[in-house]
């Protein structure tokens, strides 16, 4: 073993290898620890504020309409060569017997990604 002892494990390394819950991406330890904190984050953020929700906030109209009107598929659009079909379904539980982690059936090379795409309009603030 390489650790010699579970006590003995670094916390990242086990958050990534722990057993996740039943049709869960993710273990008890990052759940219970990484929640709350997920949660406050989001609620504690000032764009989340009616103060900053705003044309300025995003670079004038432009930006502010990019957030808007964004959706996976047009950032897939926008990142992937040919603009591919882009659907979400939630499986049935009963019919899942296994759970996988951090894959993906897809074989996109580094040539179907156009990162500039995103910096088309970009703007100073």
């Amino acid at each position: 073993a390489l650790y010699g002892d579970i006590d003995a494990m670094e916390l990242y390394p086990a958050l990534l290898v722990e057993k996740p819950r039943p049709d869960a991406i993710f273990g008890e330890t990052m759940v219970e620890m990484g929640a709350p904190f997920s949660l406050k984050g989001l609620m504690g953020n000032p764009i989340c504020s009616p103060d900053y929700w705003k044309p300025s906030t995003f670079g004038g109209e432009v930006g502010f309409k990019i957030i808007n009107t964004a959706s996976i598929q047009s950032l897939i659009c926008n990142n992937v060569k040919g603009c591919p079909f882009t659907a979400f379904s939630v499986q049935d539980p009963q019919l899942t017997k296994t759970v996988t982690i951090n894959a993906s059936s897809s074989h996109s090379g580094l040539d179907d990604i156009n990162p500039t795409v995103l910096l088309k309009e970009r703007s100073t603030e």
